[in-house]
């Protein structure tokens, strides 16, 4: 719907969950995740490495107990690899989560982080087709989960929505154009190039609700994180009432 020049790839696809209304850009094309892969594991493991990891830099190498809600909270709320990555183990890895046509999950976060440090990685990473969505697929993801069709029990979607409100990632994202007195329950993903923010975005009255993924590929500066804010805000401009 909004016409824009740029110099990095941008697709979104957003959903009224309540008059069933859509905007999109590119919904159809493929994103790498980054982190938002959080999102359909932790749906995957709830009823049931390197890079960012808080419970690795606070064990001071010492042996870690945590319970599985614990890793649950680390993996998506924080977004800890080192948390998505036992998770993975856990299920017996990634072609054992099952999820949305559209979406792929195919490596940990460590195989992720291997490949990245290969000679031209991080240029292959926006072209390689695994670990990747479609804007459009990851909000029928969404809608499942608003809609309690993700399989998960009442107390487990609970805690699920409850962590993903929590979520501390992305605060220049999506979150920092929310009206006053909106909640947004969502999964952040970066990556080399890579920004993205999905999530469920729940009006101040508390009757409008909007599944929302937005996703950049190939960019080439952090500056360009700043169009999710402002995709975001025309896009909430459209849907959500005045």
């Amino acid at each position: 719907m909004f016409a824009l020049l740029l110099a990095f790839t941008l697709g979104y696809h957003a959903l009224d969950l309540d008059a069933g209304r859509t905007l999109s850009m590119n919904a159809e094309q493929r994103f790498p995740m980054g982190s938002v892969f959080k999102l359909p594991l932790a749906i995957e493991v709830s009823d049931f490495s390197p890079g960012w990891s808080p419970i690795r830099d606070n064990a001071h190498g010492e042996p870690v107990v945590l319970t599985l809600r614990e890793v649950l909270t680390y993996a998506l709320g924080v977004s800890d690899n080192t948390a998505a990555d036992y998770l993975l183990k856990l299920i017996g890895g990634a072609q054992n989560i099952r999820t949305v046509s559209g979406i792929r999950i195919d490596r940990s976060e460590k195989e992720m982080a291997a490949d990245l440090h290969k000679p031209g990685g991080k240029d292959k990473y926006a072209i390689d087709p695994r670990d990747t969505s479609t804007p459009k697929a990851m909000v029928e993801l969404l809608r499942m989960f608003y809609e309690k069709r993700d399989g998960l029990s009442p107390a487990s979607h609970e805690f699920a929505m409850k962590t993903m409100l929590g979520t501390k990632t992305g605060p220049k994202r999506i979150v920092s154009m929310l009206p006053k007195g909106a909640t947004f329950a969502h999964k952040t993903g970066t990556m080399p190039g890579t920004f993205n923010d999905v999530g469920i975005i729940t009006s101040p009255d508390g009757k409008h609700h909007i599944a929302i993924a937005i996703f950049v590929k190939e960019s080439k500066s952090d500056e360009d994180e700043k169009v999710i804010a402002k995709t975001a805000k025309r896009i909430m401009n459209s849907l959500l009432p005045r």
